[in-house]
């Protein structure tokens, strides 16, 4: 399975995506099993997991400006 560059999707697919990770994760899947299945790298399948398990807000929300940065 070919992945696609996250960085040519759109914000609402990415968060998507990142949404999709987290919940393989919450149910059961390890970190590679997701990133594969929701076709993320490692980093931003992990770092969804961390934003979702410290409980930030809305913490799978990107924001397009000045990059891919988490939303505040």
């Amino acid at each position: 399975m070919k992945r696609t560059d996250a960085r040519s999707l759109s914000d609402e697919a990415l968060n998507e995506r990142l949404r999709q990770a987290v919940r393989c994760r919450l149910q059961g899947c390890g970190l590679k099993e997701s990133s594969a299945l929701c076709s993320l790298g490692l980093t931003a399948a992990n770092d969804a997991w961390q934003r979702y398990q410290r409980g930030d807000g809305e913490p799978l929300r990107y924001a397009a400006a000045g990059g891919r940065k988490a939303a505040a």
